[in-house]
């Protein structure tokens, strides 16, 4: 962004009488409510930090940008009037370039006493819509091109976003009418649980419903970025595997460091990174804590951002701060019930204590979290690579799959993936897989005729040291895949000139020499898949192995073949359905092709029975002896 942005001093509501047209309430400051607590840096530090705000673009995965009142008690009567300010004066002190706004929320109570309904969230993002309709400076993102606009010209891209999906009740064809009235991401669920699937609070979690598996389809198609934030664990796999396209967790933590249903375990953070996706690390009051740090502050926030990094890669991770402007912990106390507060945050598990702070000193409100996050990485020595992918660019990344484009490009004629095959042997047992895979493509919008010489963009998410460095065609050409973010490698592959008249086969293999950690009695292995372009049908259901649905509504486009060790049996893979075939093989076949095809597997060969399994034998070797003791005792009376 620039660091002067273009702000005229234009305040929420002004073209309108406040007492006249409206209720006035005494709103919060926007800069310095509480003081500031800047991270010291050293001049080279700041000059750094400078140069990286001017050039990079900084995206909050998710805020709240309106402003609460001063005292706020007030603020139900507040909500209820329905006409929430806009912190223009704060975005225009920040860093953020585009920013991810959650309107109102659960205390969205304009027209209902319980919120979430139809007419409370309409009435909110119109309100929100009509006051940006009298200015300039915050631009509402419909476009991605949309974000570079924004910081090309000193402005804030605006996406208007929603947590939860409770207000579409039954009706698929509100996700169409809220995107034409310009939301861009909507969340499966809040923390309660809707008719799409279970929320965090609830105590057992039955993943998607059916219709939410058709909620999911309806939005890859529309358009419509899907957030799992405050979904159960189940039903966030559910979607992950069910979504054609990477999801986000855009304010989220750790479970690992914080046993508290509203962080994700290790399982959900590595599944929705597998797929492509981006996992915000948040800092609204008492969220991210750690065993380490009882007290919020900044180090526990990015203790979390760190564990995240280091579980699933940096090209994965971002920012969701989930702050407000005004007094954020006041507002928990006053809505404890609305925002699901208590149940989200183990209230009850054992070594849960915390210090209760009233403020998240360093992270008090949007603008002062994107001042110190960048501080924090410059102070703490990350490159400007890594500064630019988790400040901004892995979520630009998502959005780029998802939000639209001009009509112009869309026009273009591209290659799309009727099949995919892949071979992976891992059978030498010294962590490397070697990865054959064959594409057969064809030209889309279908019925276009073969492209002459189009070049097929490919990219290959490694995670962490399971990546490759280039790729072989088997006409014998090598292509380097280029380190363009961390393990993230791309390249653009050349079609032979012999093509059929209707489809283009390609060919290649690469190697992963890292694709296996090895341990004394099991392995855990990372096969990263190389992506191309878009898979032809959009409309597929993919299999569930685990209920035996699914599957049969569109085409199996992909399939994955792993040869293993022959001492290997794994345990669990991604994606589910990874089968043992006759010959000692593992396959799956699914309909589009995953970012990875992962396993946890077992490496010694032994059988070793389970506790259940050894006291069933217990009670079999008991009652034996039983019979055979009464069977003695009858032939001796017998006798």
């Amino acid at each position: 962004m620039s660091l002067e942005k273009k702000y005229d001093g234009y305040t929420s509501f002004s073209y309108l009488e406040p007492g006249v047209d409206y209720r006035p309430f005494e709103l919060a400051a926007q800069v310095d409510r509480v003081p500031p607590a800047p991270i010291a840096l050293d001049e080279a530090q700041e000059e750094r930090v400078r140069e990286l705000v001017r050039r990079l673009v900084f995206v909050s995965m998710h805020e709240h940008l309106g402003v609460f009142p001063e005292r706020i008690e007030e603020t139900p009567e507040y909500a209820r009037h329905g006409r929430m300010a806009t912190a223009f004066e704060g975005l225009a002190a920040s860093y953020w370039d585009c920013v991810f706004d959650n309107l109102m929320d659960g205390i969205c109570r304009i027209h209902s006493h319980s919120g979430w309904q139809w007419d409370d969230v309409l009435h909110d993002l119109g309100m929100r819509l009509c006051d940006l309709a009298h200015q300039d400076f915050v631009i509402p993102c419909l476009r991605i091109d949309d974000v570079q606009r924004a910081h090309d010209e000193g402005k804030v891209a605006w996406v208007a976003t929603m947590e939860g999906a409770a207000m579409i009740e039954h009706d698929l064809d509100r996700i169409d009418l809220l995107y034409g009235f310009g939301l861009r991401s909507l969340g499966i669920t809040y923390s309660e649980s809707n008719a799409l699937g279970n929320g965090l609070k609830e105590d057992r979690d039955g993943g998607l419903t059916k219709f939410g598996r058709k909620a999911v389809a309806r939005m890859n198609k529309v358009g419509l970025l899907i957030d799992c934030s405050h979904c159960g664990d189940q039903t966030t796999l559910d979607t992950i595997e069910r979504s054609e396209k990477p999801i986000v967790l855009s304010h989220i933590g750790a479970r690992a460091l914080w046993d508290s249903n509203r962080l994700a375990p290790d399982e959900v953070l590595e599944a929705c990174a597998a797929k492509g996706g981006v996992i915000g690390v948040e800092c609204a009051p008492h969220t991210t804590l750690t065993k380490r740090h009882r007290e919020h502050s900044i180090e526990s926030f990015m203790e979390h951002f760190q564990y995240i990094e280091r579980l699933v890669g940096i090209d994965h991770v971002g920012f969701g701060p989930d702050t407000v402007y005004g007094d954020h912990v006041g507002l928990h106390h006053t809505y404890v019930a609305a925002l699901s507060i208590k149940d989200s945050r183990g209230a009850g598990k054992p070594d849960q204590e915390y210090d209760e702070v009233p403020y998240v000193a360093g992270l008090e409100n949007p603008t002062e979290g994107s001042h110190n996050i960048v501080r924090w990485l410059v102070k703490n020595g990350y490159s400007d690579e890594d500064v630019a992918k988790a400040m901004g660019g892995n979520a630009l990344r998502v959005m780029l799959s998802w939000v639209g484009r001009p009509a112009a490009a869309q026009e273009e004629v591209s290659w799309r993936i009727a099949s995919a095959r892949m071979e992976a042997d891992l059978s030498r047992g010294d962590g490397s897989a070697s990865v054959r895979m064959s594409w057969v493509l064809v030209p889309w919008p279908e019925g276009s005729p073969i492209p002459t010489g189009l070049p097929i963009p490919v990219e290959l998410l490694g995670f962490g040291s399971a990546t490759a460095d280039e790729v072989v065609l088997d006409d014998g050409r090598t292509v380097r895949l280029e380190p363009d973010r961390g393990s993230h490698r791309s390249a653009v592959l050349r079609p032979a000139d012999d093509t059929s008249d209707d489809a283009l086969e390609v060919a290649f293999s690469y190697l992963v020499p890292s694709a296996v950690e090895l341990h004394e009695e099991s392995a855990r292995a990372r096969i990263p898949v190389l992506t191309g372009p878009t898979p032809v049908d959009a409309s597929w259901q993919p299999m569930d192995a685990d209920r035996g649905e699914g599957g049969a509504s569109g085409p199996t486009l992909f399939t994955a073949t792993l040869h293993l060790p022959d001492a290997w049996r794994i345990a669990d893979g991604f994606p589910s359905g990874l089968r043992r075939e006759e010959d000692g093989r593992y396959s799956v076949a699914l309909p589009v092709p995953p970012a990875m095809v992962g396993f946890r597997a077992r490496t010694d060969g032994a059988w070793r029975p389970g506790l259940p399994l050894l006291i069933d034998v217990l009670i079999v070797g008991i009652l034996l002896g039983f019979a055979a003791f009464g069977w003695r005792h009858l032939r001796s009376i017998a006798a």
